[in-house]
């Protein structure tokens, strides 16, 4: 056996080829591992952070502030364009954190995306679950009901960060 190419010393804990059978992944001992399309890596289980990895360039794309200590739940949407990590939910191109981070108790144990990515379940240590609406097409319209006007470029900055402004109550 022989090595082709290393990004990224992750340890013997499991393998696994992606869909096309073109590349092999290992999992480290205590990490996680996701990997989108076969072009981006997402590493985490070690330190606070959530590591964004171009697999073809073998470079580090973003790293994923997930605020708590080896983060190992994490996954990307069906179209790749978000990875959800600890409950809180980044943006894959920017590496931008989106919204609050959604829980259910003090600390995440689970959690899973619906196959349409519109839905996401969240357990937690102390043995809750809820289930969080991550499409972002719903927040604009609750946010626009609940505020009756057009959000400022602040308020979307605030709570929409690394979107363009593009607000959703125009009338």
């Amino acid at each position: 056996m022989r090595t082709i190419r290393r990004a990224v010393d992750l340890g013997a804990g499991g393998l696994a080829f992606t869909p096309d059978g073109s590349t092999l992944v290992t999992l480290g001992l205590f990490g996680g591992v996701q990997l989108r399309d076969a072009s981006t890596l997402a590493v985490g289980g070690y330190g606070r952070f959530v590591r964004l990895w171009d697999v073809g360039t073998q470079t580090l794309l973003h790293e994923l502030d997930a605020g708590v200590d080896a983060p190992r739940v994490f996954e990307f949407s069906p179209d790749g364009h978000t990875i959800a990590v600890a409950g809180a939910l980044w943006d894959v191109v920017s590496g931008a954190r989106i919204g609050p981070v959604l829980a259910a108790g003090p600390r995440t144990s689970m959690m899973d995306l619906s196959t349409d990515g519109r839905m996401m379940v969240v357990t937690s240590t102390d043995g809750h679950a809820a289930i969080w609406d991550v499409d972002p097409e719903s927040w604009a319209q609750r946010a626009c009901a609940l505020v009756n006007r057009t959000l400022t470029p602040e308020e979307w900055t605030t709570f929409l960060p690394g979107r363009p402004y593009e607000p959703a109550c125009r009338r």
